[in-house]
């Protein structure tokens, strides 16, 4: 992600914070609701988790795309494979509070990598500006999750 200072384009903020609006909605709901409901939008939580972080696989897949030396299949398979497989088993096969830890350190994890890795001169200019503060707010809301499902 570039150093570059550029606005981000509108659509991409609005979509970007539409699709972390439910998180911070269901972490918030969770410290209000009956056991039972919680469970239920927990369990909503973990698979929104995979859903997104799948859809940032296909930002890793369509980033190692565009190398001019063209990714090698180890980069596709690393960059969206393992991304997507992360968030299926984290959604299919994990207690809730295992999943949610899971999907945070992957959020965060990924983000790092983004922010260190080849997706950095890749990614637009206004890449990091959008995914810092979107990737806070989920993994803060599953932080929260994570420490409701505790107590």
């Amino acid at each position: 992600m570039s150093q570059r200072s550029t606005p981000i384009p509108q659509a991409a903020a609005a979509l970007g914070y539409l699709g972390a609006l439910p998180f911070v909605l269901a972490s918030f709901a969770l410290w209000f609701v009956d056991p039972g409901v919680a469970a239920q939008i927990t369990s909503i939580m973990i698979l929104a988790s995979a859903i997104v972080f799948g859809f940032i696989g296909g930002l890793q897949l369509g980033m190692s795309m565009l190398d001019e030396d063209g990714a090698s299949f180890l980069q596709l398979l690393i960059g969206a494979g393992v991304i997507c497989l992360a968030g299926f088993v984290a959604s299919a096969q994990m207690t809730p509070n295992i999943a949610l830890i899971v999907m945070t350190v992957a959020f965060a994890g990924q983000l790092w990598v983004d922010l260190k890795g080849d997706a950095a001169t890749r990614s637009p200019a206004w890449y990091a500006g959008l995914r810092i503060p979107l990737t806070l707010l989920v993994v803060a809301s599953l932080i929260s999750a994570i420490l409701k499902g505790f107590l």
